[in-house]
């Protein structure tokens, strides 16, 4: 689900939410991979991509955030996994945020794709 496609320069955007789920056990382990591709602003160097454990760009980080070396006003697929345990939580949404650096002019996501897996670890 692409929640916003227009990123503003370096802003952290939200991009891709999943819809809510709720895991089985406590020790489910959470699996959120996928791919955004999108179009990098004028100036851009690098995209950090980074995936939050809920809704807003304050939620919690899941992981590291993965920095990907781009250039400036080019067309880029970049391929994103993230693994957590967040324990027995109802209703949970994972949230995929970009962040580009050192851009002076506004990206373009041109497709977002991503899945929430929940197993065993």
């Amino acid at each position: 689900n692409i929640v916003n496609a227009a990123p503003v320069t370096t802003a952290e955007t939200i991009i891709w939410q999943s819809p809510p789920a709720s895991p089985r056990y406590d020790q489910d382990q959470w699996t959120i991979e996928g791919v955004l591709d999108f179009t990098t602003g004028t100036a851009t160097t690098a995209v950090t991509i980074r995936c939050r454990r809920g809704s807003l760009v304050t939620s919690p980080i899941v992981g590291t955030a993965e920095l990907d070396t781009v250039g400036a006003a080019v067309n880029q697929p970049v391929p994103f996994q993230f693994v957590d345990a967040p324990g027995a939580v109802a209703g949970l949404v994972y949230s995929i945020t970009y962040q580009a650096t050192a851009a002076t002019g506004n990206a373009t996501i041109n497709s977002a794709a991503g899945e929430v897996t929940i197993g065993q670890p």
